[in-house]
């Protein structure tokens, strides 16, 4: 819990309103959008992630439905019997080879070159007694000679791929190869006879990955000795994996991604393993590279787009906080001003408050208080003009009686309702957190309280010094430092009775037009002190203070019974009332004393009956 006198002196009640709307509004809508933004960045990172795997998924898919094509050529033609049996027979006449080849194998490549025009079927054999055209007249040694193949462990029966790393060259154009080592078994010997192969044209695989180009991607399909099959890098003849100048990946994102530089600028980098066994495609990898750049950019467009609309919904709702908080703020400064009017003696009623909350109900009941009481004080003073001197303590009883009716009045306002009312508008404050408010309303409650609740025309002098705190702690928030009070009562004084309300105008008038006219500020001070058997109250202020003229018409103004003929107005009515009522009360040796110096202060002395009851 914060000080108390933090909150009531230093923190305006507007200020409070945005203090708290800073802690409850803003600060949990900026956390909400960090951790929105943040949520949602991690999802559009995580979304373009699974997208590029579906992507890359789905490459393999095409990659591995074109291979199988090729692949089904060749497995076709090898287990083909007519053809087999062509590539195994030594004919003795060239009539009956050409015949078989027109009768057989002409039809079958003539089929095969229909499905997939762009291929190129040759087969390399040591039977020359075979030709008749480019696909079956290629010997072992130009097979051999050709080096596309590779020849360390020819096994028969697996079909292979060729050209990864470096592009078999024909008229001009690249392409990449299967084949397969063809054996004879009447020989009985593991040594190849023949050698079908099948080329297509690296241009159909490309075409898998060319629309990557329009998002800034790099793909690298390798087979299982890292030499490169496909690249979208063709301008740059890398032939392995190696050759790719690219730094080491700087940061594991996990095990399905990571990060790497490449060019100078930053990729999100994915790896997928090929294994397709069915079509001989072990160990191939597609390295599929997604530029970080674009993803972080779409992620900081959504921090953006979600940064301004909070910053929208902050914008809307401290303009309806600071409309709120000049609303109440603002009813509540009229309603202290009033206070402060009536207090210095100024009961022009001004229009009420609108409305039916709290505010506006305290507000039309202090103008009709205001306003009954004003009646009573002008009739009261009225009938005072009309008394003489001779008459004066004749006319006591009536005065006393005049009194009694102002108090009858007085109940008529139903303090209980105004009290209630308050002490509803406090606690609704206090439930908001605004303290200081609701200690200023409370004060507010406390003085009237003690004007209107006590029917005793006197009580003890810690009732009249605890009413006079209860108005400084609510100048307080009107001046802030700029006043300061201080008290010297002797503990045995505080129980001897005096007549009500005689302390706090007489603070009052000093701050107002002592204090108040001082840039500096300065300090109210009330003594008690017991001399001649007579209670000396005193008040002092280190105020403006007054010159000699001034002093003059002040004291010539609190003597004399007929206010027409004040000329300091209703600016010393106070001090003429409490004057009047002690003399009235205990005779003429008691009073108002009081002595001023221009630029040092002002004091007003008390003198009372020990016996004031």
């Amino acid at each position: 819990m914060f000080p108390k006198r933090m909150i009531s002196n230093n923190i305006r009640l507007w200020k409070k309103f945005i203090l708290i709307y800073l802690i409850v509004t803003i600060i949990p809508i900026l956390a909400l959008e960090y951790f929105l933004s943040q949520s949602i960045g991690s999802i559009s990172f995580r979304s373009s992630l699974e997208l590029s795997k579906v992507s890359v998924d789905q490459l393999e898919e095409n990659l591995t439905n074109k291979l199988k094509v090729y692949y089904d050529m060749i497995d076709g033609l090898s287990n083909d019997l007519q053809f087999t049996k062509y590539l195994n027979t030594n004919y003795t006449s060239s009539f009956e080879a050409l015949n078989d080849y027109n009768l057989f194998i002409r039809p079958l490549m003539s089929m095969l070159s229909y499905k997939n025009a762009e291929s190129v079927i040759r087969v390399y054999t040591k039977n020359s007694t075979i030709g008749f055209s480019r696909i079956t007249n290629n010997s072992m040694d130009d097979f051999v000679k050709e080096g596309w193949a590779d020849l360390s462990n020819p096994v028969g029966g697996t079909i292979r791929w060729a050209g990864a790393g470096n592009s078999i060259k024909m008229s001009d154009k690249e392409y990449l190869g299967s084949y397969r080592f063809l054996f004879n078994d009447t020989t009985n010997e593991y040594k190849p006879e023949s050698v079908l192969a099948v080329f297509f044209r690296k241009d159909e695989l490309f075409s898998l990955i060319s629309k990557e180009f329009e998002g800034g991607k790099k793909i690298f399909i390798s087979d299982a000795k890292g030499d490169i099959v496909l690249s979208t890098e063709n301008d740059k003849n890398y032939r392995s994996l190696k050759d790719v100048a690219m730094e080491d990946e700087y940061r594991k994102g996990s095990d399905e991604y990571s990060f790497a530089r490449y060019e100078e600028s930053d990729y999100i980098v994915l790896r997928k393993q090929l294994d397709h066994p069915s079509i001989n495609v072990n160990n191939w990898s597609i390295v599929y590279m997604i530029p970080a750049g674009a993803v972080h950019s779409s992620i900081q467009h959504i921090r953006m787009t979600s940064l301004v609309l909070c910053l929208l919904c902050i914008v809307f709702s401290l303009i309806l906080t600071v409309l709120l908080s000049r609303n109440i703020t603002g009813r509540i400064s009229r309603l202290l001003r009033k206070i402060s009017n009536v207090k210095r003696g100024n009961f022009t009623i001004s229009d009420g408050a609108e409305g039916t909350d709290e505010i506006s109900i305290l507000d039309n009941s202090f103008n009709e208080m205001t306003g009954r009481i004003h009646t009573l004080i002008h009739e009261v003073y009225e009938a005072e003009i009309q008394v003489t001197k001779e008459k004066l303590k004749n006319s006591i009883i009536e005065t006393r009686a005049r009194e009694a009716e102002i108090h009858t009045l007085q109940s008529q306002i139903n303090p209980h309702y105004l009290f209630n009312t308050l002490e509803s508008i406090r606690m609704k404050l206090l439930i908001k957190g605004d303290r200081e408010s609701s200690d200023i309303i409370g004060m507010f409650g406390e003085t009237f309280r003690l004007a209107l609740s006590n029917h005793n025309e006197t009580y003890k002098l810690s009732d009249e010094l605890r009413f006079v705190e209860s108005f400084f702690l609510i100048q307080k928030y009107r001046y802030g430092d700029r006043i300061n009070y201080e008290k010297d009562v002797p503990a045995e004084l505080l129980n001897v009775y005096i007549p009500k309300l005689i302390l706090q105008p007489l603070v009052e008038n000093a701050i107002y037009h002592g204090i108040e006219r001082k840039a500096a500020g300065g300090t109210v001070v009330v003594l008690a002190r017991i001399a001649d058997g007579k209670l000396v109250l005193t008040i002092t202020d280190n105020g403006a203070g007054m010159d000699e003229d001034e002093l003059i018409q002040v004291r010539d103004a609190i003597d004399k019974s007929n206010q027409a003929d004040n000329p300091m107005g209703d600016t010393r009515i106070a001090l003429r009332n409490i004057h009047t009522r002690l003399r009235l009360l205990y005779g003429d040796p008691y009073g108002l004393v009081i002595h001023s110096s221009k630029g040092i202060g002002t004091e007003v002395t008390v003198s009372l009956p020990m016996d004031a009851s």
